[in-house]
């Protein structure tokens, strides 16, 4: 699996901005895919990191990954050369890493649909989920229910019998249960 083009376009850009990144020591390599892996978080959503062999081992000096699935790419090839496309390498058995979210670069205005609005739109819509999640009725929900002239529907008995709303005032008679289907 490749990762998407505008993963390269910020390899790229940043490898550009930073060239003594890229022909630095493992260290200036891990600054590197730090930057590529915050700008990626930044643009296509927290699913984006980096990640390390083990807990005890340091930070990977050129791979970049995604959480779910956990695959990575390599974004340098030994000597400074930035790679292109690569394959994925499957990550199971490592340790993802996340990072912040950082605008490293200035993102224009050609990439109207790219990821991050996508992904911010669908945390929208999980706030107004999660908003009329604890809104709503659920099942067991106790209601009382009234007509437009304001009095309450009542089951006399509890139930099975009679059904009017000449009460003006919920009491035990006038409660309902909620079940949802």
């Amino acid at each position: 699996m490749k990762y998407p083009s505008r993963v390269q376009e910020i390899i790229n850009e940043l490898a550009a901005k930073n060239p003594a990144l890229v022909r630095g020591d493992d260290e200036a390599r891990r600054q590197l895919t730090r930057l590529i892996a915050e700008q990626c978080r930044f643009e296509l959503g927290p699913n984006w990191g980096t990640k390390r062999a083990s807990e005890t081992r340091p930070l990977s000096a050129d791979v970049v990954c995604t959480q779910d699935p956990f695959v990575g790419w390599d974004t340098q090839i030994a000597g400074g050369t930035i790679a292109q496309f690569p394959e994925s390498i499957d990550l199971t058995g490592q340790v993802f890493v996340p990072v912040d979210p950082v605008q490293h670069l200035a993102v224009s205005d050609a990439h109207p649909d790219s990821q991050c609005q996508i992904q911010q739109q669908i945390d929208a819509l999980r706030a107004r989920l999660d908003r009329l999640e604890r809104e709503v009725l659920r099942s067991g929900d106790r209601v009382g229910l009234r007509t437009n002239n304001s009095h309450v529907i009542c089951a006399e008995g509890g139930g099975g019998g009679e059904i009017h709303s000449r009460r003006e005032s919920v009491g035990p008679w006038e409660a309902f249960v909620v079940e949802k289907q």
